[in-house]
């Protein structure tokens, strides 16, 4: 694992992850809304819609037609939230939130 500052590449089983890991001084269900409710996750990031629980799907919407669909891998609420997504071909992406 090596770490540039800003988050961490973590390189196993043949892939290649970017970790980032942040200490908020919020309470962990303030958060966790700012990460889930797709209202306030447009607010600063973009809009997005998660089935609330472990296999479920879920969809970012990135405007002017731009979208991208994922799983839910973790859903623990408001410790764990661990979702995949990406394009058919090429990198995804893995956020955790504990």
């Amino acid at each position: 694992m090596t770490t540039d500052g800003y988050g961490f590449i973590v390189r196993d089983d043949g892939s290649i992850r970017l970790r980032f890991e942040r200490r908020l001084s919020r309470l962990p269900e303030m958060v966790w809304q700012a990460l889930t409710d797709g209202d306030l996750l447009a607010r600063w990031m973009f809009r997005a819609r998660f089935e609330p629980r472990a296999g479920g799907a879920m969809w970012f919407d990135y405007g002017q037609g731009a979208a991208s669909q994922g799983t839910v891998l973790a859903w623990d609420e408001p410790t764990l939230l661990d979702y995949q997504w990406g394009a058919t071909k090429g990198p995804t992406s893995t956020p955790t939130a504990t």
